[in-house]
């Protein structure tokens, strides 16, 4: 058998350990993972879809909120709902009413269906960032980098574009699951409902999705202060301050939630203006 020196044995033992893989999450919080689309970027420039690691974490979207729920979000390596009075888990349209905008709505079913809202532009968030801290003395805004855990997993979830015009509260939810369901049987495929993630229009070029409560366990949050993102969704030039978070990146106009290339890469299901109708009249909703 040949012979090793304890210098030899030294030099082994530490090249080992220069190679080692952390481990990405203790004790459920995340401290150091791997991101699908892995890039640090400090604005918001365009770039093109990328394919990398499939277990990888994924990049999905921004959220506004307030710093107590973005703390709750990242010290708990999850999405969970807050406990007190918040105004994360209602609608773009319904939050914008509460705000004094133009549109309005309770919220309790929201304008694509229940769950957290996410978008693809980020200059959307910082108004409901600011307009939830404001509604939540003793707090400040916060954007929030929403991530899959494992993109193999977000890619394979059902996903389906809402017609515009399903979009409401009330029976409309009825109409959705109508809508949903009839597209369930249409592809010959077996999904819930009420597990499928939403995507819709929103305003201009932008665009909205909501993730289902049942679903937050396979998301975690990385958030940063709403005050670094100018009107324009520029990111400030001040090198003092710290990128975005590993892995966020904008979205361009083919890559955007109703693009096409997102659409193929995410898997989701195009709306079918057929279907509207007949879900319609299953609610009882006018034409």
């Amino acid at each position: 058998m040949p012979s090793f020196s304890k210098l030899s044995v030294a030099l082994l033992y530490l090249t080992l350990c220069a190679y080692a893989v952390p481990v990405p999450v203790t004790n459920n919080i995340v401290t150091s993972i791997e991101i699908r689309d892995d890039v640090t970027v400090g604005h918001l420039a365009r770039r093109a879809i990328a394919n990398p690691a499939p277990t990888a974490a994924e990049f999905v979207g921004f959220h506004g909120t307030n710093s107590a729920t973005a703390d709750l979000w990242e010290k708990s390596g999850s999405i969970v709902k807050p406990g007190s009075l918040n105004f994360d888990f209602i609608s773009f349209s319904a939050l914008r009413g509460l705000l004094g905008g133009s549109a309005g709505g309770s919220g309790a079913d929201a304008e694509l269906g229940p769950g957290l809202y996410v978008s693809d532009d980020i200059t959307q968030t910082l108004f409901f960032a600011n307009g939830n801290a404001s509604k939540n003395k003793g707090t400040t805004a916060k954007i929030c980098a929403i991530f899959a855990k494992n993109s193999n997993e977000w890619r394979a979830l059902p996903k389906a574009i809402i017609p515009k015009t399903l979009f409401g509260n009330g029976n409309f939810e009825k109409a959705r699951t109508a809508y949903l369901t009839g597209l369930a049987t249409l592809l010959k495929k077996t999904f819930a409902p009420a597990g499928v993630i939403r995507f819709g229009f929103l305003s201009g070029s932008s665009s909205q999705m909501i993730l289902p409560e049942s679903l937050n366990s396979k998301f975690f949050a990385k958030c940063f202060d709403a005050s670094l993102v100018g009107t324009n969704g520029q990111i400030t030039a001040d090198p003092a301050v710290p990128p975005l978070p590993v892995g966020v990146a904008p979205f361009t106009p083919a890559a955007s939630y109703l693009g096409r290339d997102r659409q193929t890469q995410w898997n989701i299901q195009a709306g079918v203006d057929g279907l509207v109708k007949q879900s319609k009249n299953a609610a009882n909703l006018a034409r």
